[in-house]
């Protein structure tokens, strides 16, 4: 059985612009061609309708169902989700996870 590649990520945040991504496989440099990469930033400045719009474009061009299921996941739960403009809230306030973000586990969207 061959061994298991050792991928390593360096993860760069501005927290006014961009996120820079590099990652290494076996010690060399993967080209942007060779990984997708997926950022779910709540603190960005998304309305709802974006949000909704971007998890689908993500969730699409995952290659494989446990990855689309962990975009999803993470698009319906995420930190911040307070700062996206018009995100669901539920009878007492509260947030919601959002039930079309939220089947990506088979499950019906719970309140918080």
């Amino acid at each position: 059985m061959p061994d298991t590649p050792r991928v390593e990520i360096l993860l760069v945040r501005d927290p006014d612009g961009g996120t820079d991504l590099t990652v290494w496989i076996d010690g060399v440099r993967a080209g942007d061609e060779d990984y997708l990469e997926f950022v779910v930033d709540a603190g960005r400045g998304y309305t709802w309708d974006d949000w909704v719009e971007q998890a689908t474009y993500d969730a699409a061009q995952a290659g494989s169902a446990e990855v689309k299921a962990a975009v999803l996941a993470a698009y319906a739960d995420p930190p911040g989700l307070q700062y996206i403009d018009g995100w669901p809230e539920n009878r007492h306030g509260g947030y919601l996870r959002n039930p079309e973000l939220a089947v990506a586990d088979g499950e019906a969207a719970d309140e918080r």
